[in-house]
């Protein structure tokens, strides 16, 4: 056999050795498969990083905005700061004092009253002679306004007055039942035009019915903050006779505040069935009153 032949032979005889030792072991146990390592975990997978998206923005709230009204408030700027609005000289106007207030009223140093704000549109009020001499007779009077429109510039109210007169022997009453019309010149009506129209009621000596009726006019121009001008006329007619053309005119200065108003000015008769005997005063009779009002 040549040395090639022989070198391949020995060759192939390791190689058979070397298998047979590999699958089994002696005493013919097959060889145990080594054991498997776990597989080594997977590796974490980056996450990108993502910035955080800001929440939308909130829109601010609304701003609702209204339109001024032109409904007037419950009391007028022109009552408070004049303690005399719910009148002119004598005559009432369609205003009325605030509510809860009260009001101390002099006429002439001779005539006293007070007025009571129920509400914002009512009141009532009370007068009376103050006792200045002997065997006086007795004079008063209650009364009650109730304003019962209020629309933009315009005022309409209800009036009512009961008058008692006694000597001390005998008594009578009058009455009168109307209403007054107010027409603001401004918006707070400080300024005014006042309209009064009124139905008489007494009892005559001769038990026969008779119904007066009473007519008023006034204006209230405001000229600052604390003064005002103040004219009125008044005039009455028995209706079924003849009119007579008379007349009572007033006129003069107010000072107000928004608790102290007063008036100072003066009346006088004028008309056609009046002459200067019956006015001997230029100017008229000088008239004086003024309010205290506690809100």
């Amino acid at each position: 056999m040549s040395r090639f032949t022989t070198t391949l032979a020995a060759t192939s005889t390791l190689i058979a050795a070397l298998s047979s030792s590999a699958v089994a072991q002696p005493g013919g146990t097959p060889a145990a498969d080594p054991p498997l390592e776990p597989a080594p975990a997977s590796a974490e997978i980056p996450v990108p990083y993502v910035a955080p998206v800001p929440p939308p923005p909130v829109a601010p709230p609304a701003t609702i905005i209204v339109a001024p009204s032109d409904a007037p408030g419950p009391v007028d700027q022109g009552v408070l700061e004049d303690p005399n609005a719910d009148r002119a000289w004598l005559a009432p106007t369609a205003l009325t004092q605030p509510a809860g207030s009260w009001s101390f009223n002099d006429y002439e140093l001779a005539m006293v009253g007070l007025t009571y704000g129920v509400t914002d549109t009512f009141q009532i009020s009370g007068s009376t002679l103050l006792p200045l001499v002997r065997d006086q007779p007795f004079y008063g009077n209650i009364a009650a306004k109730a304003q019962v429109v209020r629309s933009g510039r315009t005022r309409l109210a209800a009036h009512g007055v009961l008058t008692y007169a006694s000597d001390g022997s005998e008594g009578f009453s009058v009455g009168a039942v109307g209403g007054a019309g107010t027409l603001c010149l401004d918006d707070d009506c400080h300024s005014m035009i006042n309209g009064y129209l009124a139905t008489a009621f007494a009892m005559t000596e001769d038990d026969g019915n008779e119904f007066p009726v009473l007519l008023s006019a006034s204006v209230v121009g405001r000229l600052n903050k604390h003064v005002k001008l103040v004219g009125e006329i008044d005039t009455g007619f028995v209706p079924g006779e003849d009119f007579e053309n008379v007349y009572l005119g007033w006129y003069g200065v107010r000072f107000a505040s928004g608790t102290i108003a007063g008036d100072v000015g003066f009346v006088r008769p004028f008309g056609t069935e009046v002459s200067d005997d019956d006015s001997p005063l230029v100017l008229g009779v000088p008239w004086v009153n003024f309010t205290y009002r506690a809100l």
